[in-house]
């Protein structure tokens, strides 16, 4: 009887240590500006803005949809280098959205080849073409640690000073 009681005591513990072992599936989400915690990585987004075009004149590139240009920060806190994937944007729906591969007149654009040694830290532009909506950044580690960073909708940089119109003082009077 003894011996049946300490088995099932055993096997109690042993189910109660195997489940704290796995890895919990959910999906955490962070407001931008937020340090997003990825296993050993940390993802930042401190600026996303929509852009109708980079660059201008003949030499001007015209998204299909719409820029959205996010200033991400990508920080290595574990002992082995880090290649940072291809990110996508996640919306509202579900749809997923992978950033250009080309970042031709984003100043400072992250890359396509990507890589973080332990203990440093990048930081530079990702591009997406996207049609404007709420979108949040999806990030991964390496050992596939997924999170979210929330983007709030804003078009307060669409503004541009080309797209101000300079009103005259006052009209000329009729003589």
């Amino acid at each position: 009887m003894l011996g049946n009681r300490s088995a099932a005591v055993l096997s109690l513990g042993f189910a109660m240590f195997a489940s704290s072992c796995i890895r919990s599936t959910e999906v955490k989400t962070y407001a931008q500006g937020e340090k997003a915690q990825v296993g050993f990585v940390t993802f930042n987004v401190f600026e996303a803005q929509w852009l109708p075009q980079i660059g201008d004149g003949l030499i001007a590139r015209v998204p299909a949809e719409r820029f959205f240009q996010v200033r991400v920060s990508v920080s290595n806190g574990g002992a082995a280098e880090f290649l940072i994937p291809p990110l996508t944007m996640v919306d509202d729906d579900g749809k997923l959205f992978t950033e250009l591969g080309d970042g031709s007149g984003v100043p400072n654009w992250l890359g396509g080849s990507r890589k973080v040694n332990p203990a440093e830290a990048v930081d530079g532009f990702i591009l997406f073409d996207v049609p404007p909506r709420h979108y949040k950044l999806q990030v991964e580690s390496d050992t596939g640690i997924r999170a979210l960073i929330d983007l709030p909708l804003r078009f307060g940089s669409d503004i541009q000073k080309q797209d101000l119109i300079k009103m005259p003082d006052a009209l000329p009077q009729p003589k």
